[in-house]
């Protein structure tokens, strides 16, 4: 049907594969800082899942990872990872 043709192509598109990427890289970073093996990597995961969300905002996986991450900083930035929680909830 044409359900499943219009995924193959979105699936396919280089928009999903940076996205997709950029998701992937941003996990293994999360996983890196929490922990602790790399002092750098939750700067990484916050860049990397910044860039999954630039390229398709509706990563629920990479909204929740990067408020998470934003959480772990020094500086917090309250109004962002609201907005992260209240877009993965909603």
């Amino acid at each position: 049907d044409g359900s499943v043709d219009s995924c193959r192509t979105y699936c396919a598109s280089q928009r999903a594969r940076a996205a997709s990427d950029a998701l992937r890289f941003g996990m293994e970073a999360f996983t890196a800082h929490k922990s602790g093996l790399d002092p750098d990597a939750r700067a990484a995961a916050v860049e990397a899942l910044s860039d999954a969300l630039s390229l398709l905002p509706g990563l629920s996986l990479a909204q929740v990872l990067l408020a998470h991450a934003l959480y772990d900083g020094a500086e917090i930035d309250e109004a962002r990872i609201c907005d992260l929680c209240a877009r993965f909830l909603a």
